[in-house]
């Protein structure tokens, strides 16, 4: 099964600021075609009003891709009992993946060598916080990051920290399959609503329960 590597996206760093036990970020997802083949059109029309949702507090993480108005999928990982859930649905059916402490992997390989950093003198301003940016790139991909000092989250989150990036990227885009994503941070708060329910680790009604290596 697939590891969690859009989590890495998300940073933490090792500054004094006070850090965030709890929070919420919405990430509205801007895409945009690179080439003017049909296949590329229809990929677009397919992500049209997508957005991104990442929920946490001292140990539980939520994250949620909603791509379109017919694809959505969740990832719940509770590391105080070191289990998740991976929730998927799409026009094809709801699955449901249970996730156990093999399946959490966290993002530890700070020396890489594979991973180079290019950090650059913009600067810019996001939801109000100071930002900096900085390129990343791995084999052929690159990802640029706008990232904040001024956000901390706690160090006990572990899923949801990239130590390539000294901050919390409040925006960052890439390029594949001739697609130019962006993720920009559109909302956040300090406080999670409801934390029961966006937590829960319960399958939902309706979802069909997938095993490792079922298809």
């Amino acid at each position: 099964m697939k590891k969690f590597l859009i989590i890495a996206f998300f940073t933490i760093s090792s500054l004094s600021y006070s850090q965030l036990t709890e929070g919420y970020f919405q990430y509205a997802i801007i895409v945009t075609p690179q080439d003017s083949s049909v296949e590329t059109l229809q990929k677009i029309g397919l992500m049209f009003d997508s957005k991104m949702e990442l929920y946490f507090t001292k140990y539980q993480s939520r994250l949620n891709f909603i791509m379109g108005t017919s694809n959505t999928n969740s990832i719940i990982v509770d590391q105080k009992k070191k289990i998740g859930l991976s929730l998927t649905s799409n026009p094809k059916g709801s699955y449901a993946v249970q996730l156990f402490e093999k399946d959490l992997v966290y993002n530890t390989k700070a020396n890489d060598t594979s991973i180079k950093v290019k950090f650059l003198d913009d600067k810019s301003v996001i939801l109000g916080f100071n930002c900096k940016k900085a390129i990343l790139s791995q084999g052929n991909t690159e990802t640029t990051y706008w990232y904040t000092d001024e956000i901390k989250l706690d160090q006990s989150n572990q899923m949801i920290m990239n130590p390539s990036i000294p901050g919390f990227p409040l925006y960052f885009s890439t390029v594949a399959d001739n697609v130019k994503m962006e993720y920009k941070a559109s909302n956040y708060s300090y406080k999670v609503e409801n934390p029961e329910e966006v937590f829960s680790l319960i399958i939902p009604q309706g979802y069909q329960v997938i095993y490792p290596g079922q298809k």
